[in-house]
């Protein structure tokens, strides 16, 4: 379990780094860029921290406490006055199709490291499945941002 979660964070990072070169190749937000550079930080100071043991302490993500990131992600109206993502397809363009594609691949890390932080009814690293959960909406909201049209 521990070899599995970290090779999906090591892969989840390798399609960050693919994305963000696509992005920068087509000439595409720098903000996104950024953005996306600011989770790729986070995720290599996960395996740090895990690999290591010590403790891992994230204050923001894209700018926002983590209570305000899950709220985001939870009312897109009030923020970016767009309904609610629905089934993503296709119509939605590139963008947020790798934005989407990299919410579910840190859903798949975060499931991993559920199983690899868990001995016995106990979670080992609380820290570590709390950030990767708010990884996980600071995809859902960027895949906000992307439809409110702030990464052009």
């Amino acid at each position: 379990p521990q070899i599995l979660f970290r090779g999906k964070a090591e892969s989840l990072q390798a399609q960050i780094i693919l994305d963000q070169a696509m992005i920068a190749e087509s000439g595409g937000s720098q903000k996104l860029i950024d953005d996306l550079n600011q989770i790729l930080i986070i995720l290599r100071n996960i395996l740090r921290s895990h690999v290591l043991n010590q403790p891992l302490e994230v204050a923001s993500i894209l700018g926002f406490s983590p209570a305000e990131l899950q709220e985001r992600a939870k009312d897109p109206m009030r923020y970016y006055q767009i309904e609610q993502a629905g089934v993503p397809d296709y119509t939605r363009g590139t963008q947020y199709a790798r934005l989407n594609q990299l919410y579910t691949q840190t859903r798949e890390v975060e499931v991993a490291a559920i199983t690899a932080l868990r001995e016995g009814n106990k979670y080992t690293r609380n820290d570590i499945l709390e950030t990767m959960n708010w990884l996980s909406s600071a995809f859902r909201v960027m895949m906000f941002m992307q439809l409110a049209g702030e990464y052009k």
